[in-house]
């Protein structure tokens, strides 16, 4: 019978169970469904104060900040400019002065003392008890010895009273401690004692190298930029230019056709290719103006500043560089592939500390505290009550799991290391071919180019003269005018693209330099 029962009481739990399990799904349901709700319900009454954009819109604040920005721009003042207000430098430079400053913290924690300190008051009062207080300091200095051992030497005061029937009594206590600790095998050499000191030391180099990269980068980039703008800005002169001359040839289509020297398809023609002048123009003063605005961005000025940007696109100059002593160069100048390499030996130290927290822990500790009680201060006895210990403890490693973990996870990592160490150099190589590679071919394609702007100039000026001529059309005309017009852009899209692989070789190489107002060196 109590079998019975207990089967029916198991079965009942099981039920339950069961109905307790759907019960929170619908709870969670139910919940979920409401936070939602309530939730949408605040994005939609965001709805309710849109701002209208056919509306007139305010008139801007101006902005607090003042911006030292010539009125002609050259590309070394956009890299001063850059330097001094671009927000993506100042991140960086932030960065790399947080990294610094972790390192003056554990400076602090591995070479010099600690001074701590406590000071309190404590009071307590009531029906059943009369008043008490009491006061208490405290002080520590805790200093890292050079063997990697810890001293510690700290010193405490307190003061008791208590008012009882209107008197008061009181009792004073002080107590003094020094302590010294010292590992004799795991943890005893220097190099193992103080390997985050060495770590960060090495850690804030990296840092150093990776800003002056960041530096350099962001100067190519700023440069990339400003060389943008100033093909736009020449982009609108050669719309301007071809405007006028599809205006022209408008005008001359006409002509003809009133003295019968041309069909009135040729005046159609024409004056397409007029309308099509305007909304390149059109068109080129809205990209200059887009052009601008992101360079302001990248500059980190307002767009409300204003400034125009000269036109100084610098001349092709060859290099001449080979690719076997570039390769050399690059291999021993970048800063990136010195800290890898480095990386490297930091890897190789891991291991060898791995290996050394293989051995068990024996460590020797002393210490010799005193301390006293009296009524007051003055009656304190020195050493009044003064102990001395000292042990010495030996760790069985009876466990070595982790540490073996450890040792061969180091292993592992030295070898990835290693592979990643070679992977970069071979990359670097390729990267430096194809750098050279490339610059060589801008430079034939810029030779190129200048020949055809000649060939193109000449190809106009025969159009031109045939046109009036009556002995070609409108469109020969424009097709000539529109050829010289992309032959003219591509050049200054080529000598700036040429600028900025040449900077990109030369920072791969590690021979790019950026002096402290953020302008290129030499």
């Amino acid at each position: 019978m109590q079998h019975r029962h207990g089967a029916i009481w198991l079965a009942a739990g099981l039920l339950l169970a069961g109905c307790s399990s759907r019960h929170y799904v619908r709870s969670a349901d139910l919940e979920g469904m409401d936070i939602a709700a309530e939730k949408m319900a605040v994005v939609q009454s965001f709805r309710t104060h849109l701002v209208d954009p056919t509306a007139a819109a305010p008139a801007p604040e101006p902005d607090p900040g003042s911006f030292d920005v010539p009125a002609v721009m050259t590309v070394d003042d956009a890299l001063v400019v850059a330097r001094q207000y671009s927000r993506e430098y100042k991140t960086e430079e932030e960065a790399y002065f947080l990294s610094a400053l972790d390192l003056s913290l554990t400076r602090r924690n591995e070479l010099k003392p600690i001074l701590s300190g406590s000071l309190g008051w404590n009071g307590t009062d009531g029906h059943a008890i009369s008043f008490s207080e009491s006061t208490a300091l405290a002080l520590t200095l805790t200093q890292k010895l050079p063997t990697g051992g810890q001293l510690s030497v700290s010193g405490s005061a307190g003061l008791a009273t208590v008012d009882f029937a209107g008197e008061g009594a009181q009792d004073t206590t002080t107590a003094g401690s020094i302590s010294l600790s010292q590992a004799l095998i795991r943890g005893a050499p220097r190099w193992v004692a103080f390997e985050g000191l060495t770590q960060s030391e090495r850690n804030v180099i990296y840092a150093a190298r990776r800003f002056e990269s960041f530096r350099q980068d962001f100067a190519i980039r700023t440069s990339d930029q400003f060389y943008g703008v100033v093909v736009q800005k020449k982009q609108q002169v050669i719309a301007k230019r071809q405007l006028d001359a599809s205006e022209f040839s408008y005008k001359l289509a006409k002509a003809q056709y009133r003295l019968r020297r041309s069909t009135q398809r040729d005046v159609f023609r024409a004056e397409r290719d007029y309308r099509n002048a305007q909304n390149n123009v059109l068109e080129a003063e809205q990209n200059y103006k887009t052009t601008l605005d992101r360079f302001k961005i990248r500059l980190g000025l307002p767009l409300a500043v204003e400034f125009d940007v000269a036109d100084d696109i610098p001349e092709v100059v060859d290099p001449k560089i080979h690719t076997d002593a570039a390769i050399h160069a690059a291999l021993s100048n970048r800063l990136d592939l010195l800290t890898q390499r480095e990386r490297l030996e930091d890897t190789r130290r891991g291991v060898r500390i791995a290996r050394h927290n293989l051995l068990p822990d024996l460590d020797v500790n002393a210490s010799y505290s005193v301390s006293a009680l009296a009524k007051t201060f003055s009656q304190i006895v020195p050493l009044d009550n003064s102990r001395t210990t000292f042990g010495i403890n030996l760790e069985i490693p009876f466990d070595r799991k982790a540490e073996r973990n450890a040792y061969r996870s180091s292993l592992i990592g030295l070898a990835r290391a290693g592979r990643a160490l070679r992977q970069s150099e071979d990359d670097i190589i390729v990267t430096v071919r194809s750098l050279v590679r490339g610059l060589r071919l801008q430079l034939q394609a810029i030779e190129n180019d200048e020949a055809n702007i000649e060939t193109e100039q000449k190809n106009l000026r025969k159009a031109n003269i045939d046109f009036q001529a009556g002995l070609a059309s409108n469109r020969d005309l424009t097709e000539a005018i529109q050829n010289l017009a992309t032959a003219e852009l591509n050049i200054l899209q080529k000598y700036a693209d040429y600028e900025i692989a040449r900077l990109r070789l030369f920072e791969a190489l590690g021979v790019l330099f950026v002096d402290k107002d953020g302008r290129f060196v030499g």
